[in-house]
């Protein structure tokens, strides 16, 4: 969860990256652009492999007008409840990092990957949040998986995996394994080279040999934490990441 500032220059972003920007719901990402008059009921989230692991929710510019806040503390307690089986579950609004803590084994008991997708709903109650996840019967997917090496290594491969809850199609990676991506992390790598390994490797499972930004953002915080903003921003700059049309990219490598 801990991110390392990378600098970048926001000006270089695009209106259609500053739209996807946006519906990521990323809590890394500035507050200013959302409309804070804008009513919301409710956010759908699609979960990076980050939340997924430490059992967390992001508070981004849209979500956290769901949930309680205190000027006096840094961390809030509160009950998650859970849509459809009523489960109370005991959790934590950590205001200085802008996420939700407490959500670990409730992701386990519905057995989420990166990419599910979770609704956070206004309470019924003072102190209370709903959360939901759009269950459905079992059933094995072709989806893209990591799989990574005893060196820290990895590659992609579309390989069918068990699937219990409606997930983004461009966000979504199997992890058969949470701690084989530790050494992956344990790497110390420049952002631009890391980027450009998980590019190349992305484009291996695509016939067209191109990933979306969105496709990316998933993939790069499978290895390291990273908002969408310098991700973005790197893309739209440097000659190597070529635009092909529909935030669509390619690697010009010659």
């Amino acid at each position: 969860m801990q991110y390392t500032n990378i600098e970048h220059d926001r000006e270089n972003l695009n209106d259609a990256m500053l739209n996807l920007e946006e519906q990521l719901d990323d809590e890394l990402t500035p507050q200013g652009g959302i409309d804070s008059q804008k009513e919301i009921t409710s956010v759908t989230v699609a979960l990076i492999y980050p939340h997924l692991r430490a059992g967390t929710l992001p508070m981004s510019a849209r979500a956290q007008k769901l949930f309680p806040t205190a000027y006096e503390t840094p961390r809030v307690r509160f009950t998650l409840v859970d849509g459809k089986t009523k489960q109370r579950i005991p959790a934590w609004v950590v205001l200085e990092h802008g996420y939700v803590f407490g959500l670990r084994e409730w992701y386990k008991a519905h057995q989420l990957i990166p990419g599910s997708l979770v609704q956070i709903k206004r309470g019924e109650n003072p102190g209370e949040v709903i959360v939901e996840v759009k269950s459905q019967r079992s059933s094995k997917d072709w989806v893209r998986t990591v799989m990574v090496g005893k060196d820290g290594g990895f590659v992609f491969a579309m390989l069918k995996q068990p699937i219990t809850a409606e997930f983004n199609d461009r966000m979504t990676i199997h992890v058969p394994d949470f701690k084989s991506l530790d050494p992956v992390w344990e790497k110390k790598r420049s952002f631009e080279e890391l980027v450009l390994l998980v590019m190349r490797e992305l484009t291996k499972s695509n016939p067209q040999g191109h990933v979306h930004a969105q496709e990316l953002y998933a993939a790069v915080n499978l290895v390291r934490r990273v908002p969408p903003a310098p991700l973005f921003a790197l893309l739209e700059t440097n000659p190597v990441f070529k635009h092909v049309g529909d935030l669509h990219f390619r690697l010009n490598e010659e």
